[in-house]
């Protein structure tokens, strides 16, 4: 979303940084806790790709398994990298966060967790009183 405006995937958007170049917007929407489509289980890794020339910027949205750990998440990031930008260099890590520089491209990649789901409230446990054995 930029400047105000829901982006439609694929359309261009006006970059407010630099109002003269546009970017667009190849992802697919994030994952919504309510959409039976899109699984529970499934994280995304987000690369904005800037060309250093004409500061053109692609955004491209990627389904990956959850991962555990930091080590898991910069793993992820280099790979869904690498396969959009072979031979990019890995620069920085920081979090979920990573940087890359590729020939002609600035690549920053960003790890997004499931969305977690809010727990089920336990259900009420039936309470039973036992009657006296003798009445009496």
């Amino acid at each position: 979303m930029r400047a105000g405006l829901p982006a439609k995937s694929g359309a261009p958007i006006i970059n407010r940084l630099t109002p003269s170049v546009r970017s667009f917007d190849v992802s697919i929407s994030p994952p919504s806790a309510h959409d039976p489509m899109v699984p529970r289980d499934t994280a995304h890794i987000i690369v904005r790709s800037r060309d250093v020339e004409t500061y053109e910027e692609v955004r491209v949205q990627v389904p990956v398994a959850p991962a555990g750990g930091a080590d898991q998440v910069l793993e992820q990031l280099i790979t869904s990298v690498e396969d959009l930008h072979p031979g990019a260099r890995y620069k920085s890590f920081d979090g979920k966060v990573a940087s890359f520089v590729a020939s002609k491209y600035l690549v920053v990649a960003k790890y997004v967790a499931p969305p977690r789901l809010p727990a089920p409230e336990p259900a009420a446990v039936p309470t039973a009183v036992q009657g006296s054995l003798f009445d009496g």
